[in-house]
């Protein structure tokens, strides 16, 4: 009996150390399975495989485990030991695994008791702690850049955190985190899309003051800004600072249309939320889609995601929207003063009250600091804007250069923006077959000229891969595949001289040569500039001179030219008319010239909807009904 006793003593020392071990192995298995664990590690399924897991990052300074981008396991073992290394084994402080990944260490901290040699580490760790403002970190928001289209890098718009510290200090020295490719200076913008669109740079997260993106975003390139305030609790503050501590610099793929700014920044704040907050259909991402479901969601106990939205106008906004909100003999003192910067010194100026002087010399000023950013080489410029902010500290009135004031009613947050997705069913009736038929048209992003101008630019088009079917006679074929199309007529938003830009478009994609023809597509690439005019508040006129290349197909030609007429009329928000003309000459082929006119409609302004009645005579006279989807 004694023996037997002996034995069981003997094996239980040898057995039951193994078999707790056996238990703390499970457990850190179970771990870095988690969804949490593979969140910190950015780990994604692989392309190839459905099971295998495989960190978006590259940097191999990221893991601590050699087989760590691809093994969770691994990782979260060599983790642990590496958070259990004395501060003593370190030259600086910053250097040590607690510094350098707290987002992990804290999660890791309330998974596994003794973690870490030190407790007081993090509390130690200078560099993560001035990043995090030393807890000062009151909120965070996301904010929206709109459309620029001077850089094909920013059609789509561009998102950016802000940290908002409780200070009562300037928000434009809070940080902002932005994501985006890292791409040589100056790079060429056809090799910027190029490379943009099939992964030829990768992308991080970096650090600036919020004055940088204010001043790049809404000063430089007069795009404006929206802000939307997150409803987040405090330890969703402490994360998203931590985790993205831990991002910063850290290589990531890249793609302009799939893996970019709006992908990253909504898989954080996913990790938050723990909702999707964006479409993925495998095809594309699209920035503005992040901020309508931001808007739209509700957090698990019934409160709103955003708490509050707010817009920062660009420079061009405040100038234009001030300028516009004058009465009708101001606008003509200021017209008389930018023909004549005296005039600020006569009797018509001199003798207004101070209150007026003040609007006047500050819509003056903003219109100045436009031109002068529209042409920097300038010197006059900027000397008038002197002269008036000289005269402008002469007077003790209240600034009258609160956006507030003079916003426009037609400005709408981006979010209200028709969703991107369009499908539509159409029929036409031809006149000279005294026959219908149906079209059907997919666009996968994003609007064109007649959708409402919400959250870009009015009259103006961003399409990608547009694609349209008929279905004839028991045929069905492919009449048009625009692969981008893109539109801006830069209408002046003022009657003061320099205001506006060129209009343009470009276009490449495959169309049919006539309205009547089954598979009649060419390949084609064609372009124009010009100006417009606003014709008074809800029209706008333009004329472009165009010139296209399409293979000679048939024999029809190959090189085209000619000018392009139109007018938009914004009858109301649910109502946009556009009426154009359009005359294309052949310079070879049997073809010599044709001309195109066009009369649309689009009724309804709906994010999930609008009809379309159109015009189209060419070869034919046809009519056309469509119902718009947008998903």
């Amino acid at each position: 009996m004694r023996g037997l006793l002996i034995s069981l003593v003997v094996l239980s020392f040898f057995y039951l150390p193994s078999l707790f071990a056996q238990e703390i192995n499970e457990n850190l298995i179970h771990l870095s399975q988690t969804k949490k664990w593979l969140r910190l590690l950015r780990y994604e399924r692989s392309f190839f495989g459905l099971s295998s897991k495989k960190s978006a990052i590259s940097d191999s300074d990221f893991f601590f485990s050699s087989s760590g981008k691809a093994d969770p396991y691994s990782e979260i073992l060599e983790t642990i030991k590496s958070f259990n290394r004395p501060i003593e084994a370190f030259e600086k402080i910053d250097d040590h695994p607690i510094c350098r990944f707290p987002a992990r260490y804290k999660w890791l901290k309330k998974q596994i008791k003794n973690l870490g040699s030190d407790d007081k580490i993090i509390s130690k760790c200078g560099k993560y702690n001035k990043w995090r403002y030393d807890g000062k970190i009151t909120s965070i928001s996301i904010y929206f850049a709109t459309g620029y289209f001077g850089n094909p890098a920013s059609f789509f718009g561009h998102p950016l955190l802000k940290f908002n510290v409780g200070n009562g200090e300037s928000q434009l020295i809070d940080a902002s985190l932005n994501y985006g490719a890292i791409t040589p200076n100056n790079e060429n913008p056809i090799v910027y899309v190029f490379k943009g669109l099939f992964g030829g740079y990768k992308a991080s997260f970096s650090r600036h003051d919020f004055f940088y993106h204010n001043h790049n975003y809404s000063e430089t390139e007069m795009r404006d800004l929206w802000e939307y305030k997150l409803n987040l609790e405090p330890n969703e503050i402490e994360y998203i600072v931590d985790s993205t501590w831990e991002l910063l610099g850290r290589n990531h793929p890249y793609y302009f249309l799939l893996d970019n700014c709006a992908y990253r920044m909504a898989e954080l704040l996913e990790h938050v939320f723990d909702q999707q907050l964006l479409f993925r259909n495998g095809l594309y991402v699209i920035p503005v889609d992040l901020f309508t479901n931001l808007a739209q969601a509700h957090r698990n106990d019934g409160r709103p995601v955003i708490s509050s939205i707010t817009r920062v106008p660009s420079r061009y906004s405040r100038f234009s929207e001030m300028y516009n909100s004058l009465s009708t003999s101001d606008k003509s003192l200021v017209k008389s003063i930018v023909e004549q910067p005296k005039k600020l010194f006569e009797k018509d100026f001199s003798e207004l009250p101070d209150t007026a002087k003040v609007k006047l010399i500050e819509t003056l000023t903003n219109y100045y600091s436009f031109l002068k950013l529209k042409n920097p080489e300038s010197t006059e410029y900027n000397q008038i804007r002197i002269t008036l902010i000289r005269e402008r500290f002469k007077i003790s009135a209240v600034s009258n250069d609160n956006s507030e004031n003079f916003q426009s009613a037609k400005v709408v947050a981006p979010h209200m923006t028709q969703n991107s997705f369009n499908l539509q069913i159409a029929n036409i009736y031809s006149r000279l077959e005294k026959s219908s038929y149906q079209e059907f048209n997919i666009r996968p992003a994003l609007y064109d000229e007649l959708n409402p101008s919400v959250g870009h630019p009015n009259n103006t088009s961003l399409i990608v891969f547009d694609t349209r079917f008929r279905t004839r006679k028991n045929k069905f074929s492919l009449r048009s595949l625009d692969i981008f199309r893109i539109s801006t007529l830069n209408t002046p938003g003022t009657d003061l001289p320099d205001d506006g830009n060129l209009s343009w478009k470009i276009q490449l994609g495959l169309k049919s040569q006539s309205q009547l023809c089954e598979n009649c597509l060419v390949g084609h690439f064609s372009g124009g500039v010009g100006v417009a005019h606003s014709l008074f508040d809800s029209a706008n006129a333009y004329a472009l001179i165009k010139s296209g290349l399409q293979n000679n197909r048939y024999n029809q030609g190959t090189l085209n030219w000619g000018p392009e007429l139109g007018v938009y009329v914004d009858l109301y928000q649910w109502w946009k008319i556009l009426l154009s003309y359009e005359l294309e000459t052949f310079q070879n082929g049997m073809k010599t010239e044709a001309d195109i006119w066009k009369f649309e409609q689009r009724f309804g302004s709906s994010q999930n909807w609008d009809i379309r009645l159109e015009y189209q005579q060419k070869e034919d006279k046809q009519f056309r009904f469509g119902l718009n989807w947008y998903l």
